[in-house]
């Protein structure tokens, strides 16, 4: 991570600070001025009259809005589609599409907060680079010492309060937590998808093999502006290609159905919606590799209306009776070929978008300066070890995957914007709708925990039984 410059602030005079200056001359065109027109004064208060300050990237491999977009879009989109026509299909169907609805808005809302917090933090330390991803910023925040606005503001002979560490430990252990569960899921429906292309399940040679050529293929790749070509437009196009084939392909009613009591389906189904939705996990990560940052929150906005609309498609388009997971009811052996064999694809590069999110991080935290395909396959290594040297790993993934996950996309943007902007200027309607959106995450959060335990206590029952 980028040291924080501290030389600027020691020349800055306590009373004033010239926010005119050329570095924040360029005005914010995206949406994310509707909520908080803001930049940062003498008193960390942020003024509506003022433009919300800029962070841009000159190197010609930098993303471009369409392309922020589309990478978003691949790595939001993955297995969970499968299975929200029968989440859907629990609530039911037309209370299903109305909560995936309003997610959507959640979303929309904490990725405008995400993107403010980012923007005024790089103007306040005065960054040359944005911040490279959500535990980067809970970093910046803490060590650039920014005193809410609600709170009563040092004199100047007063040194300002020290921070509290909580949040950048959070951020640090969510994230971390989050990626590697996820990349050993990823792992897992890799398995899966293999198992599901052949006739006779192949052996675990086989797999790992396979798993391995894909991983060497793209361990290259170092940058999210590499993984937001080739890679992305492949991801999405196997999407649709698994898709096509689960919607298409003659089903058959299948009685393999889980036994779970309804009272875990209904909040299990909730908290299914509310991951699948999730898109502020690596926002930052994408946005520090984008030409322009201040279109940062138009592409997401973009990626969460193209993947949300395709959510609503397809739940429209499923079976009236779906099972858990749609590719479970291809009956078709060539389906099942052209299935699996699309979605390993699709997996491998969503693997490798957060394996270059969680190894960036590993390397700024252990100062690494060696090749970086070395250190990614050694990242793929430890997961793939990890993965199956822990016999509950699935129950073990969907625990934390349920207790880290509305954190990630919900809660700490919310904190994050809190720290840095203190919610000075809002109205009391944006203020109400905030504490919602908070009070309303936490209930997700909690009840998704409680599914989660209820089902694997239920596994595990059947097993034993």
């Amino acid at each position: 991570m980028d040291p924080v410059d501290t030389s600027q602030d020691e020349d800055l005079p306590t009373s004033t600070q010239d926010t005119s200056s050329s570095s924040l001359a360029d005005p914010a065109t995206s949406d994310q001025t509707s909520l908080l027109d803001q930049t940062l004064t003498s008193s960390s208060c942020p003024k509506k009259s003022e433009a919300l300050p800029t962070t841009s990237n000159t190197t010609p491999e930098s993303l471009s809005t369409p392309s922020a977009a589309l990478l978003i879009f691949a790595e939001c989109v993955g297995t969970g589609i499968l299975a929200l026509p029968y989440f859907c299909f629990v609530l039911p169907r037309g209370f299903g599409i109305f909560y995936l609805l309003l997610n959507y808005l959640v979303n929309v809302y904490c990725a405008s907060l995400l993107c403010t917090a980012a923007s005024l933090t790089e103007a306040r330390l005065n960054l040359p680079h944005p911040v490279r991803d959500l535990v980067a910023l809970a970093d910046k925040v803490h060590s650039g010492n920014m005193p809410l606005p609600l709170s009563p503001l040092p004199s100047s002979s007063a040194s300002p309060p020290p921070p509290s560490s909580l949040l950048p430990r959070l951020c640090r252990f969510f994230f971390c937590t989050n990626l590697f569960l996820l990349l050993g899921t990823y792992l897992l429906t890799m398995a899966k998808g293999l198992a599901t292309s052949f006739s006779s399940p192949p052996s675990i040679v086989f797999n790992v093999i396979c798993i391995f050529s894909l991983m060497a293929l793209t361990a290259s790749l170092s940058k999210m502006s590499q993984l937001g070509r080739s890679p992305t437009y492949i991801s999405i196009a196997t999407v649709f290609v698994v898709l096509v084939v689960c919607l298409l392909a003659p089903h058959e009613k299948t009685s393999d159905a889980p036994d779970i009591p309804q009272l875990v389906l209904i909040p299990s189904s909730f908290s299914g919606i509310t991951f699948a939705m999730g898109s502020q996990k690596l926002l930052l990560n994408v946005r520090s590799e984008m030409a322009d940052t201040s279109t940062s929150f138009k592409s997401v906005v973009w990626a969460l209306s193209a993947y949300s609309s395709l959510y609503v498609l397809v739940v429209l388009l499923a079976p009236p009776t779906p099972p858990p997971l749609l590719m479970d009811a291809v009956t078709s052996p060539a389906g099942k070929v052209v299935a699996g064999i699309a979605l390993v694809v699709h997996i491998a590069v969503s693997f490798t978008i957060n394996s270059q999110a969680l190894t960036s991080l590993v390397r700024d935290i252990s100062g690494y300066a060696g090749r970086w395909g070395y250190l990614s396959l050694c990242m793929c290594a430890v997961v793939f070890c990890v993965t199956l040297a822990i016999p509950f790993f699935a129950d073990l993934t969907s625990l934390i995957g349920s207790l880290t996950m509305v954190p990630l996309t919900i809660l700490l943007p919310m904190a994050l914007h809190r720290n840095v902007t203190g919610w000075l200027e809002w109205s009391a309607k944006e203020k109400n709708f905030g504490y919602c959106v908070f009070s309303l995450s936490v209930v997700a959060m909690v009840a998704g925990v409680a599914t989660t335990v209820a089902k694997i206590g239920l596994d595990w029952q059947a097993k034993v039984a």
